[in-house]
């Protein structure tokens, strides 16, 4: 103890200089890359105390497999951290973006379509604007291609409308080949009130008296604190409850390449989709 007020004492000041640029949040894996330069290990660091292991640092690991095996550690403090995840999904939707943008850039029109972009002035995408709060359509053609455009390329962007938009189309595309659906259902998931989420949050919850929660876990309150600060924790509890409701009752079993059916609770089910929305209070729900 006496070490380390002898060291805060002589510690002496930090400062924090701020600067005009933007950080660079992409790998530097050259030869003569820094590695104090990585991104993460200099912006969290009480999560990387030591300045390294950062993301995408030296070692050759992609990005999404790097930042699920932090939020898989065992002392959850990247999952309970109050911005890791949603700086990470960010990162993750400006990749998709500038993925999306290339795609968009490797077209063989793309020099006459750049022109015509290009001519595009603020004077026509105000009239555009008002255009569209008047409930008209889009009378300037280029104004047409740029919108065309941005919503071609964040249609591969996750959690944009234009992804929501794209289910939506399969969706049709099923109904016109397969018939309209047998049965449409929500499924609403208590994660507050059920110890299998509590179990993800890290609670010791005793299994042989599943429906009977004592100690802290009794206090609504506290459970709902526990959900709310471990958002990795509720999204993984309601991952498993529709994978097992799903394959459990209706016979589904979904792998990263096939999806295998067999007679359920219905039958055998010749095609679904689910899709995931996020309610105002942030609790997750499947519609089916």
């Amino acid at each position: 103890m006496s070490c380390a007020v002898a060291n805060l004492v002589q510690e002496g000041t930090y400062e924090i200089k701020p600067g005009n640029q933007f950080a660079n949040d992409f790998p530097d894996r050259g030869a003569h890359a820094d590695p104090a330069a990585n991104y993460c290990a200099s912006a969290f660091p009480t999560l990387f105390p030591y300045g390294v292991g950062g993301v995408e640092s030296q070692r050759s690991i992609g990005f999404l497999e790097h930042v699920r095996h932090c939020l898989l550690l065992h002392d959850r403090r990247f999952r309970t951290h109050h911005s890791f995840p949603f700086v990470m999904f960010g990162i993750l939707q400006k990749r998709q973006a500038l993925s999306s943008a290339r795609i968009q850039v490797c077209r063989r029109d793309f020099d006459r379509f750049s022109q015509d972009i290009l001519k595009v002035r603020r004077e026509d995408l105000k009239a555009a604007a008002n255009e569209k709060e008047k409930g008209l359509p889009i009378s300037n053609e280029r104004v047409k291609k740029l919108l065309n455009s941005a919503k071609l390329t964040s249609g591969r962007i996750v959690g944009t409308d234009e992804s929501r938009a794209a289910l939506r189309s399969k969706i049709w595309s099923t109904v016109i080949f397969m018939g309209p659906p047998s049965i449409w259902m929500t499924i609403n998931l208590a994660d507050v009130h059920d110890p299998i989420a509590q179990l993800f949050c890290g609670e010791e919850i005793n299994l042989d008296e599943f429906n009977d929660m004592q100690g802290r876990c009794a206090n609504n309150i506290f459970r709902a604190q526990n959900i709310a600060k471990d958002p990795y924790a509720a999204a993984k509890y309601f991952h498993v409850m529709i994978r097992i409701i799903l394959e459990v009752l209706f016979g589904i079993r979904a792998t990263s390449r096939m999806t295998y059916s067999q007679p359920g609770l219905l039958g055998r089910v010749a095609a679904y989709t689910g899709a995931v929305e996020s309610q105002n209070c942030q609790v997750f729900k499947a519609d089916a």
